[in-house]
C-alpha cells in the first residue's frame, strides 16, 4: 500500500501580537446554553463525534436527548477535550509554525498510508469540530479563504459594518433582486449572527437574547424590525414592547 503526504494546519492572523488564547475558549463553550451551536463540523453523525472525543464515556449511557440533540454537558465537554488536545498539539514538537500570505499557519503531517500521520495533526483536525466562534474566541481564522476586511483590517474577523457595507454594495448595485438575493443575504449575515431562518421565530428570537444577553424587544429600534409573529406572540403572552 502506498504512502502520501498528510498535513493538518490551523491559522491565526499575523495581525495577532498574542498567542492563541484556549482560556478564552474555554471559558465560551462553558457560556453557550443552545445546544444547537455544537453541530461538531456539521457532521451527520454527531454521537459518534462525541464518543470518538470521549472514549472513556460509558456504551451504555445517552448522548444525545429524545430531540436528537446532543446532551448539552456531553458536547461542552467533548469541545473542551478538543481545546485542550489543540494546546497540547500547537506546543509540541511535531508542530511548526510558519506565516503565509497574512496568516500565520500551525502545520503538522507527514507520510501516512491513511492514518494520522502524527497526534499532533489529528488533534488540529479535530478543532474543526468546535463552533466557529469558539475558533474566534480563541484567536483562529476559520476559514483562511476569506479576504482582509475592510473596517477591521483583519483576516481574524468581521465587524458588523463590513457586513453592513457588503449588503448594501450588494444590494444597490444591482438593477433586480430575485429569491436567490434572499439566500445571499442570510450566508453573509450568518458571519456575525445566528443564521437566520433555521430555527422557528420564537426560538431565533430567545437564542440571539441569550447568546448576546440583550433582548431586541427593549429597543424601540430593534422591536419595530421584528416579524409579526414575533410580536404577536410575546404581545399575547403579556411581554410588551418597548
Amino acid at each position: 500500500m502506498g504512502t502520501d503526504m498528510y498535513l493538518a494546519a490551523i491559522a491565526v492572523s499575523v495581525q495577532r501580537t498574542e498567542p492563541p488564547d484556549f482560556h478564552k475558549g474555554r471559558l465560551l463553550i462553558g457560556s453557550i446554553d443552545d445546544v444547537t451551536q455544537f453541530t461538531f463540523g456539521d457532521t451527520d453523525d454527531v454521537e459518534s463525534a462525541i464518543r470518538n472525543l470521549l472514549p472513556d464515556l460509558d456504551p451504555a449511557s445517552d448522548v444525545l436527548d429524545p430531540n436528537g440533540q446532543p446532551l448539552l454537558e456531553l458536547a461542552r465537554r467533548a469541545c473542551l477535550s478538543i481545546v485542550d488536545d489543540l494546546e497540547e498539539a500547537l506546543a509540541s514538537r511535531e508542530t511548526a509554525s510558519i506565516v503565509v500570505a497574512g496568516y500565520r499557519l500551525y502545520v503538522s503531517g507527514g507520510l501516512s498510508s491513511g492514518d494520522s500521520p502524527t497526534d499532533a495533526a489529528e488533534k488540529i483536525w479535530n478543532a474543526s469540530q468546535l463552533p466557529i466562534p469558539v475558533l474566534r474566541e480563541m484567536g483562529f481564522v476559520p476559514d483562511c479563504g476569506e479576504l482582509s476586511l475592510r473596517n477591521s483590517g483583519s483576516q481574524e474577523y468581521v465587524t458588523d459594518t463590513d457586513i453592513v457595507d457588503a449588503l448594501a454594495l450588494g444590494l444597490g448595485t444591482r438593477t433586480e433582486w430575485s429569491s436567490d438575493d434572499y439566500e445571499w443575504i442570510v450566508n453573509i449575515l450568518s458571519k456575525v449572527r445566528p443564521k437566520p431562518g433555521y430555527d422557528p421565530p420564537l426560538q431565533y428570537l430567545d437564542g440571539y437574547s441569550r447568546q448576546y444577553g440583550f433582548d431586541p424587544r427593549t429597543s424601540e429600534f430593534l422591536a419595530q424590525n421584528l416579524g409579526e409573529e414575533v410580536t404577536e406572540m410575546t404581545t399575547e403572552s403579556g411581554t410588551e414592547l418597548s
